[in-house]
């Protein structure tokens, strides 16, 4: 099982909605945070390459080694906002 916490890196707060992409041995398995930020994933023992995404913020990619019996693998990670995009028009004199 891997579980974790996904926080705006700007404010502190538990980020919400949050996608989270887990593969193990070739396996992908995928989730979203709850409210409260917080995620589980169930997970067979072996080297995680675990990726987070949520629009509007950075992406945060983890590998982690889950361990045989069951055990938890606790991943935190921190979005940072990105910029928003700046859209510069043309404006026309007659």
């Amino acid at each position: 099982l891997i579980t974790g916490e996904v926080y705006d890196d700007a404010t502190g707060l538990p980020l919400g909605g949050a996608a989270v992409r887990a593969v193990v041995n070739g396996i992908e398995r995928t989730t979203t945070t709850d409210p409260r930020g917080r995620f589980a994933i169930p997970s067979a023992a072996g080297m995680a390459a675990i990726r987070v995404t949520h629009g509007g913020y950075t992406v945060a990619d983890r590998r982690v080694v889950v361990p045989d019996r069951g055990a938890v693998e606790i991943v935190d990670a921190r979005l940072t906002p990105t910029a928003p995009a700046v859209t510069r028009g043309w404006r026309c004199r007659r």
